[in-house]
């Protein structure tokens, strides 16, 4: 999430807090390690000892979600309860990063969404920007409150999200175009995904036609330049 003084910014990339099997840690480090004191170690412990400190550890760090499904656009009262000790980590920060050790895992495209929401809803963030083309992402955001929103997910972000589960975020952005707080859609990707431009907004349609051939040809080249 990037953070502006007209606005924050939510990026799609990795949240500063790890999700793992549906918990979340907001520490960097599991347990000290035994410090070495001129050379020698001044502690010596058994590997039940460090099991049951790490134990120890994880009772006062982890938090558990209750749910990765996500919500409607309308905040109801405790549906993001399990994540309000987050808040306090990320108040004063610009960027959230949100990622995956796999792309292609249903589970964190749902878990994303929610707290996508969460972002959105409680905490102010209003832009989403994904690693793909920032034209075509753009672009695609341009129509999002016209089109449906399976079409906007093809358009702006690249092919190895476009999932079931990641729909429903789409969807929210759609819906979002109609309330005082539409969640914007961009990219920070150079690459191009399609065509920018089809001519469309055009009222001469020979003239639209020629641009829309131009794209396609520009597109083709910069595909085989490996840009």
């Amino acid at each position: 999430m990037l953070k502006q003084k007209t606005g924050k910014i939510l990026t799609a990339c990795m949240l500063t807090a790890s999700i793992i099997g549906g918990i979340v840690f907001t520490s960097s480090s599991a347990y000290a390690a035994s410090e070495a004191v001129q050379g020698k170690v001044s502690e010596v412990r058994t590997s039940k000892d460090a099991i049951t400190e790490w134990e120890s550890w994880m009772k006062d760090h982890a938090y558990k979600l209750e749910s990765i499904q996500p919500v409607g656009t309308k905040g109801g009262e405790g549906q993001f309860k399990d994540l309000e000790m987050l808040k306090p980590l990320l108040h004063d920060k610009r960027i959230v990063f949100l990622g995956e050790s796999s792309h292609g895992v249903g589970e964190f495209n749902l878990a994303k969404t929610r707290l996508v929401q969460f972002l959105h809803q409680e905490m102010g963030y209003n832009v989403l920007a994904f690693e793909s083309g920032l034209g075509n992402a753009s672009i695609a955001y341009g129509t999002s409150g016209t089109q449906n929103a399976e079409q906007t997910m093809k358009d702006s972000i690249f092919g190895v999200w476009w999932s079931k589960e990641i729909l429903p975020l789409f969807e929210y952005i759609k819906t979002t175009q109609a309330s005082e707080q539409p969640l914007a859609l961009t990219g920070f990707d150079m690459q191009f995904q399609s065509p920018l431009l089809d001519g469309k907004w055009l009222k001469d349609d020979k003239l639209a036609q020629r641009l829309q051939d131009a794209e396609k040809k520009a597109f083709r080249v910069c595909q085989w330049n490996g840009s």
